[in-house]
């Protein structure tokens, strides 16, 4: 910046350093807000996989049974499924309305495939959303228990 007084020089370097300090920090806010939301949903996936799991050993029923939903406490847009080899055998989401809904043939594809190793993924249900799933087998009972991603997102 030749031919430029001091006093412009240094307001110019400040701002351009000031500006550089501001973006790095919002960046860094929104990584690490992201990581701990995720986390936060991760671990309510998780915890509906495990209530689910124990709803189903209270419960009588066949491989297709989903009274656990009916259970009081559980959240609008849930979805809870059984599962055989990996795949989807039957599902239902609670509505706004608190009453499990079945699940459609193209919304039912979409969470099939998932193993049942209570690893996470994030798949988009068709006229529901984005979800993070997970699916756990336990006492041979397995389940899939997705939560809704789109109202934790940054």
């Amino acid at each position: 910046m030749p031919g430029r007084s001091l006093r412009t020089r240094l307001l110019l370097s400040i701002g351009l350093t000031l500006a550089v300090v501001c973006a790095a920090m919002a960046l860094t806010t929104i990584y690490a807000q992201r990581a701990y939301l995720l986390g936060n949903l991760d671990q309510r996936v998780s915890d509906a996989a495990e209530r689910s799991q124990g709803g189903l050993q209270r419960r009588a029923g066949d491989a297709t049974d989903l009274g656990f939903l009916n259970e009081r406490g559980q959240p609008a847009s849930t979805i809870a499924a059984r599962l055989d080899d990996g795949d989807v055998v039957a599902a239902e989401f609670v509505g706004s309305d608190a009453v499990p809904q079945p699940l459609t043939a193209v919304q039912v594809a979409a969470l099939d495939g998932i193993p049942t190793d209570g690893s996470l993924h994030t798949r988009n249900v068709p006229g529901l959303g984005t979800y993070r799933v997970t699916a756990i087998d336990g006492a041979g009972l397995p389940v899939l228990a997705p939560c809704p991603w789109t109202t934790y997102r940054t």
